[in-house]
């Protein structure tokens, strides 16, 4: 039976839900600030002591800071206006997407932690171990978390779409969200807290039901990675 922490989970939707916010920039802000959160949160767990940097280092995604990136964003918002639904089923699938990358990378980042890898006493720079969980995310099949996600997001749209109308109402821009970080997070966390543990408790659900060697090839092939 595999088993993945509840807090990866539930950071993992929560981020889901920050992809979805259709404001400009808004969603990458949430969703980065939910990263850091998240990577914080587990670095307590293990008493690992991170730097900012080093944080920020763990918590960027693919591609980050790039120039292109942010123009085309800001090109496709006036489009996304006109055919809201149409880039609502599209941002579906891409929220979609990064969770599911999310979800994995974080399992290795977790047990890294519990390896001892990071940290002042680690034997390793933050980047080194990040690249080596990137490697890995490259040659395995994530499909059947992804399935296990995709089925719980699918079957609580209703929530999942209600949840994002509510967070999107709170942010109007991209200055309101830097300023009320954590007051936003905290406003998710309390008025969805048990909408989305339920979806958290579905997805763990069927975590539960994969066989155990499905995480254990995961942090095998890490391990090999860090030992070559």
């Amino acid at each position: 039976m595999a088993e993945i922490r509840h807090e990866i989970i539930y950071y993992t939707v929560l981020m889901m839900l920050a992809l979805l916010v259709p404001i400009p920039f808004v969603d990458d802000v949430l969703k980065n600030y939910l990263r850091r959160r998240m990577i914080e949160r587990l670095a307590r767990n293990y008493q690992c002591e991170l730097s900012e940097l080093e944080v920020k280092v763990l918590a960027r995604e693919n591609g980050e800071g790039c120039l292109s990136g942010c123009l085309m964003r800001m090109l496709f918002y006036p489009i996304k206006k006109l055919f809201r639904k149409m880039f609502f089923l599209w941002g579906w699938k891409k929220a979609l997407d990064e969770a599911s990358y999310t979800l994995h990378y974080a399992v290795l980042l977790d047990y890294s932690m519990q390896e001892g890898w990071l940290g002042p006493q680690g034997r390793y720079e933050v980047s080194q171990v990040r690249c080596y969980i990137e490697a890995v995310l490259r040659e395995v099949d994530t499909k059947p978390l992804e399935a296990i996600m995709r089925a719980a997001f699918v079957g609580s749209k209703e929530v999942v779409r209600e949840a994002v109308v509510q967070l999107s109402r709170r942010l109007k821009s991209r200055k309101r969200a830097e300023e009320s970080m954590a007051e936003t997070l905290q406003l998710i966390e309390s008025r969805q807290d048990k909408q989305i543990n339920n979806l958290v408790d579905t997805i763990l659900d069927g975590i539960s039901k994969l066989p155990a060697s499905y995480l254990v090839e995961l942090k095998t092939r890490l391990r090999t990675k860090v030992r070559e």
